[in-house]
């Protein structure tokens, strides 16, 4: 074992880290067979993903990441992938206890000196060590996550510029302030894909307690700053504007033309999104972009049914969106909430890149959506009445599971 090539090395270790294995087999002991099986571990394993915490628990601190990869002149910078780093402030918003202004500065200020001395270390990396960075929360999910006004904000100086990171991520709940988030984007020039979490901004008690306009501008002023060589733009926006609190159709559509002409991917989940928003996106000049998701949510707020005609009305625009990129090769419409008696639709839109031929597909679970209208099947350029596509039942689904229906119509359409 000792005398196989490297890159079957590789191979193995990348089989023994999987979780399963990992247990079983710790990857560690492998180290000391020789340097290309210690090479193979560090470079696969130990120093792929490096979760930092302001303070050691169970990760390393941000003084410490410095140090270990700054050893045999930084030769393990080029293995980091991906960092996460968990900021200490947001403990302190784990607490439903509204913050005075003074324990918000102080959260602030160690948060921002977190900010300061990771970039700073970051800094000194070769641009070649390209790697995505994450500020995120582990361990704690939506449904124990206290009813908060607290945020993070970034008051420090400006920050030095980072070439090697190519991705940058906001997790749910960390809870930074939007136009701090920006901040950060702009600080990253090559930075190609955006995932940024805004959504607890809407949901917060200070979304409740403040003007909707104030929401609006807030949201829709950070996405006009993402910076333009983002090409690739996930956005949570929380709560619908469809449903309020949340951004506007106006607002949200002002924000989106500012995005990069060069853009590839957009999505834009937990927010409804709306006819509206749809023909605001059709008219974009996005010739390169190629993948599409958005959330929408069609629940009446008094009946708590679909909104036939409002689902209808989005299938319709959506058709407008798919026709006006050149480059589009996949286009999602996801339904973001649960009906009792029957779910709207979610629409998948595919285009097969050998044949160039279009394909739409709806899926709904618990019973077929028979509200489909005819203007639906015009815009898509199906030859048939809406009460003509045939819904099936998905038969790999176990039986007992919700059931689940689908309906497809090959497209006429060709680029």
């Amino acid at each position: 074992m000792p005398d196989l090539p490297y890159d079957i090395i590789v191979l193995i270790v990348r089989f023994l880290a999987v979780g399963k294995w990992l247990i079983r087999y710790p990857v560690a002991r492998y180290s000391t067979i020789n340097h290309l099986w210690n090479e193979a571990i560090e470079r696969e394993w130990t120093f792929k993903e490096i979760l930092v915490r302001s303070s050691a628990i169970n990760s390393i601190t941000i003084a410490r990441l410095g140090r270990v990869l700054q050893r045999d002149g930084g030769r393990r910078r080029k293995y980091v992938r991906h960092i996460i780093f968990t900021p200490e402030s947001v403990n302190r918003l784990m607490s439903a206890k509204t913050r005075s202004a003074n324990e918000r500065t102080a959260d602030d200020v160690v948060f921002s000196r977190d900010i300061a001395e990771l970039w700073g270390i970051l800094a000194d990396w070769s641009p070649e060590s390209k790697f995505k960075l994450s500020i995120s929360l582990h361990g704690r999910g939506r449904a124990n996550w206290p009813d908060s006004n607290g945020f993070l904000n970034y008051i420090g100086d400006s920050l030095p510029l980072l070439s090697n990171v190519h991705s940058f991520e906001t997790g749910l709940h960390v809870r930074i302030w939007p136009p701090s988030v920006v901040q950060f984007l702009n600080s990253l020039p090559a930075v190609k894909t955006a995932d940024i979490e805004i959504g607890d901004v809407c949901a917060s008690r200070w979304a409740r307690e403040s003007n909707v306009t104030e929401i609006d501008e807030v949201l829709a002023t950070s996405i006009r700053q993402i910076p333009p060589g983002c090409t690739n733009v996930q956005l949570n926006l929380g709560h619908s504007p469809h449903g309020r609190p949340g951004v506007s159709d106006a607002f949200l559509c002002a924000g989106l033309t500012a995005l990069s002409p060069q853009l590839r991917k957009l999505y834009l989940t937990g927010s409804a999104v709306t006819p509206a928003v749809l023909d605001a996106v059709a008219s974009m000049p996005w010739p390169h972009l190629q993948e599409v998701k958005f959330d929408f949510d069609a629940v009446r707020k008094v009946t708590g049914r679909a909104d036939a005609a409002f689902v209808n009305a989005l299938y319709v625009a959506t058709a407008s969106v798919v026709r006006s990129m050149p480059a589009l090769l996949e286009l999602m419409l996801c339904s973001s909430c649960i009906l009792k008696e029957g779910n709207a639709p979610d629409l998948n839109v595919k285009r097969d890149e050998k044949t160039n031929k279009w394909k739409v597909e709806w899926g709904v679970s618990r019973a077929p959506f028979r509200d489909l209208d005819d203007k639906v099947t015009e815009a898509w350029g199906i030859k048939k009445p809406a009460d003509k596509i045939q819904w099936r039942r998905d038969e790999e689904q176990p039986e007992d599971e919700t059931p689940s229906w689908y309906a497809e119509e090959l497209l006429p359409w060709k680029y």
